[in-house]
């Protein structure tokens, strides 16, 4: 997309990028690259999804993946859902899982 290349800063981020470039066998994956300029289809967003519900534990819909087709803006929405879990006992694990190094 022409941009500068802006590496994970935050741990979501990280995991966003790891799953990425799992289903686009790409690397490295900055945060403001377009998933679906770098090869991303409809069906790899679809599996991406899953593994974000499987990986943070939020809500994630593919069409968030069409509203938000970065690294940088899916991150924010998981960070966000994240936070309005908070009153919930799954936010303490799913914090945990995304704090391991």
């Amino acid at each position: 997309n022409g941009s500068t290349f802006v590496a994970p800063r935050v741990a979501s981020e990280q995991e966003l990028a790891d799953i990425w470039g799992q289903l686009l066998q790409l690397e490295p994956i900055g945060v403001r690259d377009n998933f679906f300029d770098l090869g991303g289809h409809s069906l790899m967003a679809t599996q991406m999804v899953s593994r974000v519900i499987n990986r943070f534990g939020v809500d994630l819909k593919l069409q968030d993946v069409f509203n938000s087709p970065t690294i940088e803006e899916l991150a924010a929405l998981i960070d966000s859902a994240l936070i309005e879990m908070s009153d919930d006992d799954a936010f303490d694990e799913a914090l945990a899982m995304v704090e391991q190094d």
